[in-house]
Order: structure tokens, then C-alpha cells, then sequence
């Protein structure tokens, strides 16, 4: 299984929203701080923002803000809103596979898709800024 970049992009752009608290974010400052299209984040913003992960302000101060505070946006919410279902194989979701009965490994993927539901449906943006800051700590340049 591969996630598309809309994923890897949202959460990136997520990031740089919770990490400016409060403050309102022009999509063209993320844009080039993590060095991606503008026009491809303005597609991935307007699913969030669809979905109520983030608002807009509108204006010539606009930008984007955070609607839930990052330790209520949970990973697998912001994923499954850029990408749809999350699973590992398409017969997982499609339960009128013409193989299901018979097929020995549906229980392989079924299991695993399950268990990267669960992860990811614990982790909040919150975690992930954790995790980043801690890593960050111990990453210095002499």
C-alpha cells in the first residue's frame, strides 16, 4: 500500500497550521515553507476544510486556522478525508468479491487493514508534533 501525496501534503500543511497556534496561515506561506504547489494544497485545504479539520478567513489578513485543537484531529480522520477508505487491498472493501469464500489470504488483508485502522485512529496531530519536536531536540548541526 502506498498513500498518494494528497496524505503526506496534508499532514505536512496540518503541521504548520497547529504549530502556529492561533495565527491565521496564508496557504502561500506553507506552500513555500514545505516547498509544494499552492495550487495543489488549495485542493487539499478545501477537503479539510469540507471535512471541519480547518476553517478560512477570508481577506486581505486570510488564511487558515485549525477548527479542533491538534489533539482532536486523529490521523486516520485527516487520511481517509484525502484519500477515502483506508485499506490495504481493494476485496477488504469490496465485500462482493467473487473470491471471498474461497480465498486464503482475505483474512491477511482484512487483519492488517484493521490494525492500521486502529493505529492511526489513536495518533492525533498532537502526537505527531510530539514526536517531531522530541526528534528535533536531538538532531543539532555543529
Amino acid at each position: 500500500m502506498k498513500l498518494s501525496t494528497k496524505s503526506r501534503y496534508g499532514l505536512r500543511l496540518l503541521f504548520r497550521l497547529a504549530t502556529a497556534g492561533k495565527e491565521i496561515v496564508p496557504l502561500s506561506e506553507i506552500a513555500e515553507k514545505e516547498a509544494i504547489s499552492e495550487k495543489y494544497l488549495e485542493h487539499i485545504i478545501n477537503r479539510l476544510k469540507v471535512a471541519g479539520i480547518v476553517q478560512a478567513q477570508r481577506g486581505i489578513k486570510g488564511g487558515y486556522i485549525l477548527s479542533k485543537n491538534p489533539s482532536e484531529i486523529y490521523l486516520l480522520e485527516v487520511i481517509e478525508t484525502l484519500e477515502g477508505p483506508l485499506t490495504l487491498v481493494d476485496c477488504v472493501k469490496n465485500k462482493a468479491c467473487n473470491r471471498m469464500a474461497h480465498c486464503p489470504t482475505q483474512w491477511v488483508w482484512d487483519r492488517l487493514s484493521t490494525v492500521l485502522r486502529q493505529e492511526l485512529s489513536r495518533m492525533t496531530l498532537d502526537d505527531m508534533i510530539r514526536k517531531y519536536t522530541e526528534s528535533a531536540a536531538h538532531n543539532y548541526e555543529i
